[in-house]
């Protein structure tokens, strides 16, 4: 049994990766506004257009490769095995590198085919830049699966925030001088581009300068390649994938709109320019969708170990239990969340993209809070349960059902179209997901035997909120700085309504909230807020 002076270490340095790919995800969501308000619409469009692109080679960079090598040299570490540990990184290493080089050289050679399927010829030059990151993919992999393997989490999470920080002022700095130079949106995806290299670069200088206590000529030569014995046919990319699924979701849905909605715009009579700007102004939903998802969802991960434990002790009556409150606080959080940014969507576009242009749009894209985080958090507790596969289904049915409502919707609903389509992509995967958990634990009856009080928990949230924002319109004004009063005041009052109507309504009850610690001390506080005991 490992002693509390090993032990310590990891949970320190796995808590220090937890907290870097939250602020992570913090930060690749706010710095799209200012992006957004140097660029324009049109420099928004085209930046999420190449975006899927590198979103999927940071993932498998950061979640996938690493965690599925360290996991393979741990093993080998485990036994003593050292030598065959260091040829099966060299392996892996290289493999890596072929991989990349074909992915890199498809993109950066078929760039202009790709642009033109996406309907937008000047896309090239940005989707050629974008490749140049897909090289960087075995280096990152392989130095982070590598300390991982070592349990030395902490130049991972030191490195994914070097990467964020030094990509997200990379990104403005480069914006904001391609575009003063006269440059147009296009410019500025590239820009863009060379800023997210920049982060990556500087996370492989991190990792292989910061910390020394590997001796990497060792670990990635060639020679240790003959030492290799078996794992050589081992489906370690797909069980890369299968790791960094729920990441790899919120790219993928993307990258089907990248594909499809400047043609079948086209279709609904929007050609040109004017469907750049659309789909930038529907792009929009996105930082807004991706922050109420990190917030809907925090709560609930929080379970996911415990009921990860009870089914490694085999205590199925206990994991059900937390698998029931895992998907009750998603419902609960994310309806409100959705609900609450529905209502607070105009000023809200106003606040951060300077008018309400598109603000029906998103209000509509915001409802996919709600299903994102619940397979978000459902493919957590399927992972956890051991049925890593199912959230892969659920994935690949989703993609379809987005490609088949884009197609349907789009040209007769245009944007809005392609946000229900979205909707109804999320709620897929979510429902596919939902009716696992329920055949694996015999029914989440506890999520239908509270659907009353949590409906009764939205409404106290939605009234409150709604009377204020309509109230504060009636007196102040339409600029930025009224609407970020708006904003504040309107949610102060949701967030209070909603957390008075949890408390009372007993929706999540006493023993529920002492089962996790984190929630635990939640429950204190809002119970001190409101004055009970």
């Amino acid at each position: 049994m490992q002693n509390n002076e090993t032990i310590r270490p990891f949970l320190r340095g796995a808590l220090s990766v937890s907290v870097a790919a939250l602020f992570a995800k913090v930060l690749s969501a706010a710095y799209r506004v200012p992006y957004q308000n140097m660029a324009g619409d049109l420099g928004f469009y085209a930046y999420q257009q190449i975006y899927p692109f590198y979103g999927i080679a940071m993932i498998l960079a950061m979640y996938g490769f690493p965690v599925y090598l360290s996991k393979v040299v741990t093993g080998y570490l485990e036994r003593g095995e050292v030598e065959q540990a260091k040829a099966w990184v060299s392996f892996f290493f290289y493999r890596l590198i072929l991989l990349s080089v074909a992915m890199f050289s498809t993109l950066y050679v078929f760039a202009e085919r790709i642009a033109l399927v996406m309907g937008d010829i000047n896309l090239t030059a940005p989707l050629q830049t974008v490749a140049f990151s897909i090289l960087l993919i075995p280096l990152l992999s392989v130095v982070r699966g590598v300390y991982q393997a070592h349990h030395q989490l902490e130049p991972t999470a030191l490195s994914h925030v070097t990467e964020q920080i030094i990509r997200v002022i990379g990104i403005l700095c480069l914006v904001g001088l391609f575009m003063s130079q006269g440059g147009d949106g296009y410019d500025a995806a590239v820009g863009a581009a060379l800023g997210s290299i920049a982060g990556s670069v500087g996370a492989i200088i991190v990792l292989l300068i910061g910390y020394r206590s590997i001796a990497w000529r060792e670990w990635l030569s060639r020679k240790n390649l003959r030492m290799l014995k078996g794992n050589r046919n081992t489906p370690w990319f797909r069980q890369s994938v299968y790791i960094c699924l729920s990441s790899l979701v919120f790219v993928l849905v993307p990258l089907v709109d990248a594909f499809t909605m400047i043609r079948l715009l086209g279709v609904a009579g929007i050609e040109g320019t004017w469907a750049f700007i659309e789909k930038g102004i529907y792009d929009r939903g996105q930082p807004l969708v991706q922050v109420g998802i990190v917030v809907a969802t925090s709560f609930s991960l929080a379970i996911v170990p415990f009921m990860t434990k009870a089914v490694q002790g085999r205590r199925l009556r206990e994991a059900r239990t937390f698998t029931e409150l895992a998907c009750r606080f998603t419902i609960l959080i994310s309806g409100a969340a959705a609900l609450g940014l529905f209502i607070v969507m105009e000023p809200t576009n106003i606040l951060l993209f300077g008018n309400s242009e598109g603000t029906h749009v998103l209000q509509v894209y915001g409802f996919s809070i709600f299903f994102a985080s619940l397979f978000v958090v459902t493919a957590a507790l399927l992972q956890g349960s051991g049925y890593v596969h199912i959230p892969m289904i659920a994935l690949a049915v989703s993609l379809l059902v987005k490609m088949v409502a884009n197609v349907v919707l789009i040209p007769a609903f245009t944007t809005v179209g392609a946000a229900i389509g979205t909707i109804a992509a999320y709620a897929t995967m979510a429902t596919i997901n939902v009716v696992a958990l329920s055949k694996l634990y015999g029914g989440l009856a506890r999520l239908v035997a509270n659907a009353q009080a949590m409906l009764v928990c939205f409404i106290a949230m939605a009234i409150p909120a709604s009377v204020c924002r309509y109230l504060l319109s009636l007196v102040v004004g339409e600029g930025r700085m009224e609407a970020l009063l708006m904003v504040l005041l309107t949610v102060a009052a949701g967030i209070l309504g909603f957390l008075f109507a949890v408390l009372r309504s007993k929706v999540i009850s006493e023993k529920e909230w002492d089962m996790v610690p984190t929630l635990q001390k939640w429950a204190k506080r809002m119970n001190h807020l409101f004055g009970n005991t």
